[in-house]
């Protein structure tokens, strides 16, 4: 009897070891969070309207790993499709953040590399910058991240190649049920 109980409590202790085993690395607990944020674009190089630049942080946002995506353009003067001097933009959107591995609504993410750069996302180009810079000091500093690469250096009126590498952390896909085959 003593010798089921040696061997019951030694699978015990592995079970509650395997998913802490299971997990590379890279891989860290994290829980989605909601942002509110406001986000404010002046340019000297390239203008947007403030759909352009609606469509742009969206697809920034997606390109990162965001979801429930909300962004509302706020107090656009010129008429629908044309540039704006300023851009103000109400975002609001969920991000995997790091939490502890006890957290009720912890899930299972590993860090990635998301490059930004000509046309990564799509339709992105050197023009974009100075909105990357923006988006990169105003709306970056939601996500959990890790900065791999950058070579930013806007220059006003200049269309330059431009890059920036982040580490976000994303889900880890859950493997498939067996479902007895």
């Amino acid at each position: 009897m003593h010798q089921h109980r040696s061997v019951f409590a030694a699978l015990a202790a592995l079970a509650l070891t395997v998913p802490a085993a299971a997990m590379a690395a890279g891989d860290v607990q994290t829980a989605w969070r909601q942002h509110e944020l406001k986000f404010h674009y002046f340019g000297f190089t390239s203008d947007y309207s403030c759909d352009g630049a609606k469509t742009k942080i969206k697809q920034l946002l997606e390109h990162l790993g965001a979801k429930d995506i909300e962004v509302r353009r706020r107090g656009c003067i010129q008429g629908p499709g044309q540039v704006e001097p300023f851009v103000n933009l109400d975002l609001k959107f969920s991000t995997l953040a790091e939490t502890g591995s006890d957290a009720a609504d912890a899930v299972p993410a590993q860090w990635q590399p998301v490059a930004m750069g000509y046309n990564r996302p799509r339709n992105f180009q050197f023009g974009d910058c100075e909105l990357i810079e923006q988006f990169r000091d105003q709306v970056l500093p939601a996500f959990s991240h890790r900065i791999i690469d950058q070579s930013l250096s806007c220059v006003p009126g200049q269309s330059r190649q431009w890059s920036l590498t982040v580490e976000v952390p994303r889900l880890v896909a859950e493997p498939l049920a067996d479902n007895g085959r």
